[in-house]
């Protein structure tokens, strides 16, 4: 059985944190022998950052069979996670943002994706960053 690739799009800020491990837990694990979960939070990813820049996460993304996104709690995505999300429906992969609360929302049309969630700037999504 193939399992299904899903890309967990976080912000960096919740990179080890309580909040990251109570989401996999919480979303993912129960369903680990279906899925496999693409965490851009490992030594490998970082490492393909470091060598390739975004195109590795490029790759990654439409690698992939669903991306699920994790906005910050005034439901704002940054910068980079927006990139993820284009290149994930640019190849016609299922993207959802996922709340907090356990609501979820497809994504259903780029055109949209501001009626949805707030897009951040690069310079807004670093000064969410360092909140």
């Amino acid at each position: 059985m193939n399992k299904k690739r899903i890309y967990f799009a976080h912000p960096i800020n919740t990179y080890n944190t309580i909040l990251e491990t109570w989401y996999f837990n919480k979303i993912f694990k129960p369903f680990l022998n279906e899925i496999e979960v693409i965490n851009p939070n490992t030594e490998e990813c970082q490492t393909g950052y470091a060598k390739y820049g975004m195109e590795y996460f490029k790759d990654l993304v439409q690698s992939c069979d669903s991306v699920y996104v994790l906005p910050f709690e005034d439901n704002s995505i940054g910068a980079g996670i927006h990139k993820e999300v284009v290149w994930a429906m640019e190849k016609n992969i299922p993207c959802i943002i996922t709340k907090l609360n356990f609501d979820f929302e497809q994504i259903w049309r780029l055109d949209t994706l501001d009626q949805q969630v707030k897009i951040l700037s690069v310079e807004e999504t670093r000064a969410k960053l360092k909140e």
